[in-house]
This record gives structure tokens, sequence and C-alpha cells, in this order.
């Protein structure tokens, strides 16, 4: 049976604790990091889902959706099926956007659909003047402040969402005749976020496995083989 040298059983206490308390500082700081990469990729994503969303809301003209009546009147015309089209299109370009489309409000106050991305045969699309009575105030809001925003996680009927929305101003009046918008599922979100806590999760992970493996060796440094 191994003994200890003589003398080590208290520099074995010792070190045990330092261990012990140095795997605990590693352990928080790790999750610090971790947790301050996910905040930064998320601001970083959001300000690339807006920069890209007023990409697209460019090649809508504030003319076509005023030409619109944002009711059953448009389905099937040239100008809805037109707006339609390039919105598909536009939603091929980047693989975690699920829904584009564009929002109107009426006299009443209430949010409509003028036109959205998915064929009109889907039963998850949304046809011209739907009323969309799950807004949020901070979509309701852009109608009068004009100020682009990434709105969510915010849920719906349709699921839970991280959204760029995007006012389109009539260029005469300066009104907001428009929102468009891009809806991205929060898991697609979040799968991208997380990510970024890859490398410091690791980091924490082989200081601590080099930690333990270094209290390993000193144990058995500290005792003699009978």
């Amino acid at each position: 049976m191994n003994t200890p040298i003589p003398n080590s059983s208290n520099k074995l206490t010792q070190i045990k604790i330092w261990v012990y308390t140095s795997s605990v500082i590693i352990l928080i700081f790790g999750m610090m990091l971790s947790w301050s990469a996910v905040r930064a990729k998320d601001t970083v994503m959001r300000a690339e889902s807006l920069q890209q969303a007023h990409i697209v809301s460019r090649t809508i003209k504030a003319q076509w959706i005023k030409e619109l009546s944002g009711t059953e009147a448009d389905l099937g015309t040239a100008l809805y099926e037109r707006l339609k089209y390039q919105m598909s299109l536009s939603r091929e370009t980047n693989t975690h956007w699920e829904w584009l489309y564009v929002m109107g409000r009426n006299a009443n106050g209430e949010i409509f659909f003028y036109v959205d991305s998915e064929p009109d045969s889907d039963e998850d699309a949304s046809p011209a003047g739907q009323i969309y009575d799950e807004a949020t105030k901070e979509l309701i809001a852009i109608f009068d402040t004009g100020e682009a925003i990434v709105e969510g996680p915010v849920s719906d009927s349709w699921g839970l969402w991280i959204s760029p929305l995007i006012p389109i101003t009539d260029p005469l009046s300066n009104e907001v005749i428009g929102v468009f918008g891009i809806d991205i599922t929060a898991d697609t979100w979040r799968k991208i976020v997380w990510r970024a806590a890859i490398f410091p999760a690791a980091n924490t992970l082989l200081l601590l496995i080099l930690l333990f493996s270094g209290y390993h060796l000193i144990t058995c440094l500290l005792y003699t083989s009978p």
C-alpha cells in the first residue's frame, strides 16, 4: 500500500483546497466569458440582420405599395404577384430567413398584410388584407416613429420570431406607408448565437482538465511506493 512522504499531508490538503478554489474561479470566469460572447454575437447579428433587411427593402418601391389596396382585390394582380415573387427570391438568398412580408396600417389603426413571400395556396400564407391582430407595440410604433428595429423574440400564431423591421416611407409626404419585415425563427437564432460560446467553453474545460491533471500528478509524487 502506498504511503505519503512524511509531512506531505498538510501540503496535500493545501493543494487540494487551492485546486478546488481555482476550479470554481475558472468555471465562473469561463461562464462569464461564454455569456459575454453570446451577448456580443447577438448584438452583431441584430445589426447585420437590420442591414440586410435595409438592402432588401430598397428593392420594394414606395410607389408600388401606394398602388396596392391592401385588400383581397390585390390578389392575382400583376403588381401583387411581382412583389410576392420578388420576396420569395430574396428569401432564397439567406437560408435563415423564414418569412418576408410588407404590412400596412388602415384607418382604424389595424395592422394588415399587403403581401408576403409565401404562395397564396400555402396554409400559412397571409393574403392581401389579412388583419394581423398580434402586432406588438414596437411594430405599431414604427408607423409613427419611422425607426427601423430588430424585434424579438416575439411569439404569435405562427411561432417564436426575431424580426428586423424596416419602414417604407413615401418620398413625397415622408409618411410611413408600410413596414417590411423578415422573420427568423428563435430556434435558428439561438443556435447561431450560442455557437459563440463554444470557444470560451472549450478553453474553460481545457483549463480544468490541466488543473486536475496537475493535481493528480502532484498527488502521485507526494506518495511513495512500499
